[in-house]
């Protein structure tokens, strides 16, 4: 038996043999039997949960300890506490009725909207209440320590100031007790929080009524006398009064998120006024024109292919707001370290990996054709863009290519939960008789961080089993990978997942791999040393990245004809190999989508759909710099 289930079992046996706390724990599941099903989906959750006031001495036994490992478990989640035998858990601190009235609301927003974080609304009220919670929470409580201000920052993105604690509210707080034992959405004025549509006059007095009717039913479930409603009507009511609010707040959610939808629709913008847009924004930095030039057009050959994740969704993010940072230069020189006739040892200087990267390929792609091959390893660099694009450069001089770089670090070691690798592409391009080179350009962790970066922009949840956070739990909540990652608590999972039953140590060796030959002839840092933040100031710095180039001349070898036949056959003869009755009925080879997804948006779709987070970037930049305002005064999609 593990440390954490010995722990949950003990609490459970205390919990089942303890009544007198039924009521708290009854509570306690209120705020968490629908906790985040992407968080803790490793953990059983209650199939029911009412009011501890209307509970049986015996359904009260069993919530309690149901409640009592919910808790737990919540609280080993929140507070990143190593699991072990002499493990201490901290427990939901003792507090005033009023705290512990607002704990119980915030743990029912967990509970009950699963994606509250992504409403405005809800968003909004978590944050309120939290606020309140902070100020009336009693002295001593650890607020580093306490899931719900774990939770608010980690998944609601909301941060307090630790400040001064005042727990002077009084135990006696009639609204307090009545949200303690209902769903209330009515502060102590009467005002509504926001969470419903419905007129704050109603809403208090359909509260008034519930708290009114409840509040003659003792912690035990018996009437004291001055009701004579059967329990069982009051149980139906609550029921039907939760489950109108929870309707309306679906509703809201609902159409929150089509009305934007339909305000953010991508808009076609052709690419050559994408292309220059992005140039001009360089320019704009301080690249020189053949930087600017470079640079668009590596980004702008990511979004023809199909790669969205590496186009115009990383203009700003990754190298714009860097550079406005301070940890990455826009015009730096680049120095050749070392050299022979067929190797090179470059450094970047921290400048533009967009165009450092061509220039390495370039320089290795010229020692090829003149001596058979060519390798440059690359030291002081930053994000070089897609990788294929390096392949392709191989591929268009007659050449093999190979390319690979490191990244801050992301994927966790087989068995590990620590990120500690770069999603580190080995990218191959092998020219063909085929209208498109074979290009095998993939990260060698399930999922990139740019991949889940437009999981983000989409508004979707990543796949289950490409990330896993440091409790060993795979995640699948977007937006709150994100933030745990640049935390270090998350961590990709290699090629294969986590684990040997998929080979998930294949990935891990491959990105090994990439790790070593971008570090290795370098001396160049890794893990840690370029996760681009500081972690104990929390303050960005500079991702010193490596790079390796190799080319190999095809006619050094046959000639180049040949070498194109021969390759266009064989991948000919992969996709006309049988196709499976259950599939698409159409077998792809590498560099094959990108192709189909380059001709069609060049052709028939003329142009990139530019969705609407990205227009928004779009009219950051051109706001914040006055060159970009005068040239570019109105957007296509601002028509």
């Amino acid at each position: 038996m593990s440390a954490l289930q010995a722990i949950i079992t003990s609490k459970l046996s205390t919990a089942s043999s303890t009544r007198g706390t039924r009521s708290t724990s009854s509570a306690s599941i209120r705020g968490t039997r629908r906790s985040r099903d992407n968080y803790y989906s490793a953990h059983p959750h209650p199939q029911s949960s009412q009011r501890a006031i209307l509970h049986s001495s015996s359904r009260a036994a069993t919530a309690a300890a149901a409640a009592a490992a919910l808790t737990l478990v919540l609280l080993l989640l929140a507070s990143n506490l190593p699991v072990s035998q002499s493990a201490t858990i901290p427990m939901p601190p003792q507090s005033s009725s009023h705290s512990s009235s607002l704990r119980e609301e915030l743990l029912g927003i967990i509970g009950r909207y699963p994606n509250g974080h992504l409403n405005d609304k809800i968003r909004d009220e978590f944050s309120a209440k939290l606020s309140q919670y902070s100020d009336c929470c009693p002295s001593d409580v650890d607020k580093s320590k306490d899931v719900i201000f774990a939770i608010g920052k980690s998944v609601f993105g909301v941060a307090l100031n630790d400040g001064d604690v005042n727990g002077n509210s009084s135990s006696g707080d009639a609204n307090a007790n009545a949200n303690a034992n209902g769903d209330s959405n009515v502060d102590s004025n009467g005002s509504s929080n926001g969470s419903s549509n419905e007129p704050a006059a109603k809403k208090q007095k359909m509260n008034q009524e519930t708290q009114t009717q409840t509040s003659n039913v003792d912690s035990n479930g018996s009437s004291n006398g001055s009701s004579n409603e059967p329990a069982a009507k009051k149980q139906k009511m609550n029921q039907e009064t939760q489950t109108q609010t929870q309707t309306e707040i679906k509703t809201e959610i609902k159409t929150q998120t089509e009305s934007k939808a339909e305000k953010e629709a991508p808009v076609i913008i052709d690419f050559e006024y994408m292309k220059q847009f992005m140039k001009d924004v360089f320019l704009t930095y301080g690249c020189t024109p053949e930087q600017a030039e470079t640079s668009s057009e590596v980004l702008i050959e990511a979004d023809k292919r199909g790669i969205d994740s590496h186009g115009l969704g990383r203009l700003k993010p990754i190298y714009c707001d860097r550079i406005d940072k301070g940890i990455l230069w826009p015009n730096k020189p680049i120095h050749i370290l070392k050299e022979t006739e067929t190797t090179a040892l470059v450094d970047g200087n921290l400048g533009l990996g967009l165009y450092i990267g061509p220039y390495c390929m370039q320089l290795a792609i010229d020692k090829a054709k003149k001596y058979g091959v060519g390798f440059v390893a690359c030291q002081n660099s930053t994000h070089y863009g897609i990788a294929g694009y390096y392949a392709s450069m191989a591929t268009d001089a007659g050449c093999v290519g190979f390319t690979g770089t490191n990244a801050r670090p992301s994927i966790a070691p087989t068995f590990g939960v620590e990120p500690m690798l770069g999603t580190n592409p080995l990218v191959f391009g092998i020219p063909s008789s085929d209208e498109f080179p074979f290009i095998i350009d993939c990260a060698t962790s399930i999922n990139q961080r740019g991949k889940i970066e437009k999981y983000a922009r989409d508004g979707v949840d990543t796949p289950k089993g490409a990330v896993i956070d440091v409790e060993g739990i795979e995640r699948t909540d977007t937006e709150g990978i994100l933030r745990d990652m640049v935390l270090g608590k998350c961590a990709l999972t290699p090629l294969g997942g986590a684990g040997e039953a998929t080979a998930g140590y294949k990935g891990y060796g491959w990105a090994t791999v990439v790790e070593l030959l971008c570090t290795a002839f370098q001396s160049g840092p890794f893990g840690e040393d370029i996760c681009g933040v500081d972690r104990e100031t929390g303050k960005p710095k500079p991702m010193p990245l490596g790079h390796f180039f190799l080319a190999i001349n095809i006619e050094s070898l046959c000639s180049l004809d040949t070498f194109e036949k021969n390759t266009g056959n064989l991948l000919k003869a992969l996709r006309e190999s049988k196709k499976s009755p259950l599939g698409p009925g159409r077998i792809w080879t590498a560099g094959e989508k990108e192709n189909d997804a380059r001709v069609f948006r060049t052709g028939e779709q003329g142009g990139m759909k530019v969705p609407g987070a990205l227009q928004k970037n779009m009219i950051d930049l051109r706001e914040a710099h006055p060159e970009l305002k005068e040239k570019y005064a109105k957007f296509p999609f601002e028509e």
